[in-house]
């Protein structure tokens, strides 16, 4: 995972126009490098849109299913339309806060930089979890469909395949996705390596995840966060299956620094907020519940 400067500086230029000061530009970077990595570390904002944001208050709506009338006769306009039913979306913003120090000592050895590094990667891995918390939240409790697992997939008589390919069913039955649609699994992390496990399918070695991915067009994830324990999500990614909604302003600080001169250290405190929602009845979510035992 390597994030470019340059892409960093053409985003802090966007959101926060020319930086004049050198103090307030290294504390945007560290800001926008912890924000990056996070997104880069977390599932979750692989799988949904992310989209960013002004306001903490958002509310749109989302147009019903619309019908076309065919076929209409040489001359005429057809019937009148039905009218448009819509569904308020709305999302609400809140904040998620990590915090770190560098210390006195470090820099008189030269190495504030050095701690600076570690610090700030240690603060993506948090935010990366809050997220995840937060994004896999969302898809767990706004599933559209929960089905049983067989057994759990790390028991002999366990069928992940067969669960996954249960789940994709039910989507492309009930939801409005062409044909060669690609999906989405997000499994806890426990259940990996049986996942990865080789085995004889179709008489050929291979491990499920190999199998399920090359003959469904899917993506696995491991999930090691508190939320999915012991269910596993199949999904449509993107903007059609749920949003999470990021704050860009520059009306407040989100981040700063604190001098502590009694303990002789820095510290940085960086905020984000951001929320998940999925679309309501897109048909896009199955939780396959029991994938391993709690």
């Amino acid at each position: 995972m390597k994030v470019k400067l340059q892409e960093i500086l053409d985003t802090i230029k966007t959101y926060y126009g020319t930086i004049t000061s050198d103090e307030e530009l290294t504390k945007l970077i560290v800001q926008e490098v912890i924000y990056k990595e996070s997104d880069l570390l977390a599932v979750g904002t692989k799988v949904v849109a992310v989209r960013n944001f002004s306001d903490l208050y958002v509310e749109w709506a989302y147009p019903g299913t619309l019908e076309a009338e065919y076929p209409v006769p040489e001359g005429s306009t057809g019937g009148l339309a039905e009218p448009i039913t819509w569904t308020k979306f709305n999302l609400e913003l809140k904040k998620a806060v990590v915090r770190f120090e560098i210390t006195d000592e470090a820099k008189l050895r030269m190495l504030g930089n050095y701690q600076l590094e570690f610090s700030r990667r240690r603060a993506a891995e948090a935010l990366a979890l809050a997220k995840d918390k937060e994004i896999l939240g969302a898809l767990l409790s706004g599933a559209h469909k929960t089905i049983n697992a067989n057994a759990t997939w790390d028991d002999p008589s366990g069928d992940p395949a067969g669960d996954i390919v249960e789940a994709i069913g039910w989507i492309f039955s009930n939801s409005e996705i062409p044909p060669d649609q690609g999906f989405t699994v997000i499994v806890p992390a426990k259940v990996w390596a049986s996942l990865m496990k080789l085995q004889e399918i179709n008489n050929i070695v291979q491990s499920v995840k190999d199998y399920v991915e090359k003959a469904y067009k899917v993506k696995f994830y491991p999930s090691r966060g508190s939320v999915l324990t012991t269910d596993a999500l199949v999904l449509v990614p993107g903007e059609m299956t749920a949003i999470h909604g990021v704050l860009r302003t520059n009306k407040i600080p989100l981040t700063e620094t604190k001098r502590d001169s009694v303990r002789g250290t820095t510290q940085y405190i960086i905020r984000q907020y951001f929320a998940t929602k999925v679309i309501p009845n897109s048909n896009r979510i199955v939780k396959i519940s029991g994938v391993a035992s709690s």
